[in-house]
C-alpha cells in the first residue's frame, strides 16, 4: 500500500537559492506541523455551516467585534453564550491571521539570515536610522556594514551560491525588506496585545473551556442542543442549528463516506476501487487538497497519516484517508457549504485521534466506523 509521501505543500527547501532572493513579500510558506489551534473551531466552521444571511436569522447570536472591554463585558453579563462563544472565536480568529502575518514574516527573515534574532534585532534598529533611498542606492560594502557584529560579518544564508551581483543585491532586498516589516510587526504587536487584554473579560467557561480542542468542541455542540430546545425560535433559526448538530454527529457516525463507499460496492466497483487506492492514491489526495483550498479552508491529510495504525488495521495503511480524500473529489460539484463543514469536522477528528485526544467513547463510536469503512473493502 502506498505510503503518504509526494504529497505536495510548500515548503522551505522547495525554495531554491536562486529564487531565494527575489522571493515575493507575500509568499506563504506553510509548516504543515505547526497547524492553529484555533483553525478548526475560531469561526471556520460556522461560516462554513451557515447560508446566505437570511433575514430571519436570530442576530442576537451573531458575533461582534469588541472595540472596548465594557462592550464585552455588557455582552457576558447579557448571559447569550452563543453571542459570547461566537465573539470569542471570532476574536481568536483575527488574532490567529495577526500571528500568522508575524510567523511568515519572520520564516522569511530566518531563512534568509544565518545569524541569531539579536542580531536581527540589531541590524533592523540600524536600518531604521536610514532612509529607503540611501538603501538603494547603497554600495555593498556599505550594505555589508549592516551586517558586521564584533569585528565579524554574519552572511546570509544563500551567500555563497550567488554572483556578485545576485549578493549585492540579496543583501539590499533583506536590508530594505527589514525596513519594511518594522513598523508592520509593531503593529501586529499592538493588535495582539489588545486581543489579550479584551480575553481576559470573556466569561471562565468560556476561558477554561477553550484550553482543550474537543472539551471547547463539546461544549458548542451541547450550546447548539440546547438552543434548538428554545420555543421561541422561528423554523429557519431552528433548521439552522439542526444543521450544524447533524454535520457534528455525522463527523462521528461517517455516515456520508459510508454512503457513499458502500453504492459503489453495491454496483461491483471494489475491485476498481482498491486499485486506485494503489495507483491513483496521491493524485485523489492532492484534488481532495485543491477542493479545500479552493472553499477556504484546509484537509490536513499529513496530519492524520498513517491512521490505522492507532487501531491495528496497519496493513492497510491510509486507505481510510484515501477514501476520505475520494469523497471529496467525487462529489466536488455537488458538496454544499454543509458539507465543507463536515470535511473540516472529519479532519479534526482526525487530527485528535492521532494525537490521542478523543475521549474514549467518541474514539471507539469514531475508530469502529473507520473500521467499518475499510472492512467493506477489504472482506
Amino acid at each position: 500500500m502506498e505510503e503518504m509521501e509526494g504529497i505536495e505543500s510548500i515548503r522551505l527547501s522547495d525554495i531554491t537559492p536562486t529564487k531565494l532572493a527575489k522571493i515575493p513579500d507575500g509568499i506563504k510558506i506553510f509548516d504543515i506541523e505547526t497547524q492553529k489551534y484555533y483553525e478548526k473551531i475560531n469561526g471556520t466552521f460556522q461560516e462554513m455551516v451557515e447560508e446566505e444571511p437570511n433575514s430571519e436569522d436570530d442576530e442576537s447570536d451573531k458575533p461582534i467585534i469588541p472595540e472596548t472591554a465594557a462592550e464585552l463585558d455588557a455582552l457576558v453579563a447579557s448571559g447569550n453564550k452563543l453571542a459570547e462563544v461566537n465573539t470569542f472565536m471570532k476574536l481568536r480568529s483575527i488574532y490567529n491571521e495577526l500571528i500568522g502575518q508575524k510567523n511568515t514574516i519572520n520564516t522569511k527573515i530566518n531563512f534568509m539570515f544565518d545569524g541569531t534574532p539579536e542580531q536581527v534585532d540589531l541590524i533592523q534598529a540600524r536600518v531604521s536610522e536610514v532612509k529607503k533611498e540611501a538603501l538603494q542606492k547603497a554600495t555593498f560594502p556599505e550594505l555589508k556594514q549592516f551586517f558586521v557584529f564584533d569585528g565579524d560579518t554574519v552572511k546570509l544564508n544563500f551567500d555563497t551560491l550567488l554572483d556578485e551581483k545576485e549578493k549585492v543585491e540579496a543583501h539590499r532586498e533583506f536590508l530594505l525588506y527589514l525596513k519594511e516589516v518594522d513598523d508592520i510587526v509593531k503593529e501586529i504587536d499592538g493588535h495582539l496585545k489588545e486581543i489579550d487584554a479584551l480575553s481576559e473579560h470573556f466569561s471562565e467557561d468560556v476561558k477554561t473551556k477553550s484550553k482543550d480542542m474537543y472539551q471547547w468542541d463539546r461544549y458548542i455542540y451541547d450550546l447548539f442542543k440546547e438552543k434548538a430546545l428554545d420555543l421561541n425560535l422561528t423554523d429557519a433559526e431552528r433548521d439552522r442549528i439542526q444543521r450544524i448538530i447533524q454535520v457534528k454527529d455525522d463527523a462521528i457516525s461517517l455516515d456520508p463516506i459510508y454512503n457513499s463507499v458502500k453504492a459503489e460496492i453495491n454496483v461491483g466497483r471494489r475491485r476498481s476501487m482498491i486499485n486506485a487506492f494503489q495507483t491513483r492514491f496521491k493524485d485523489t489526495i492532492k484534488k481532495a487538497e485543491q477542493y479545500a483550498a479552493r472553499n477556504n479552508f484546509h484537509v490536513y491529510f499529513q496530519l492524520f497519516d498513517g491512521i490505522e495504525d492507532k487501531f491495528g488495521y496497519g496493513e492497510f495503511k491510509n486507505l481510510f484517508a484515501y477514501l476520505f480524500a475520494r469523497y471529496i473529489k467525487f462529489n466536488a460539484n455537488r458538496l454544499t457549504k454543509v458539507d465543507n463543514a463536515f470535511i473540516a469536522q472529519v479532519t479534526q477528528n482526525l487530527i485528535m485521534l492521532k494525537k490521542n485526544q478523543l475521549p474514549t467513547d467518541i474514539r471507539h463510536k469514531f475508530v469502529e466506523r473507520i473500521k467499518e469503512i475499510e472492512d467493506l473493502l477489504i472482506h
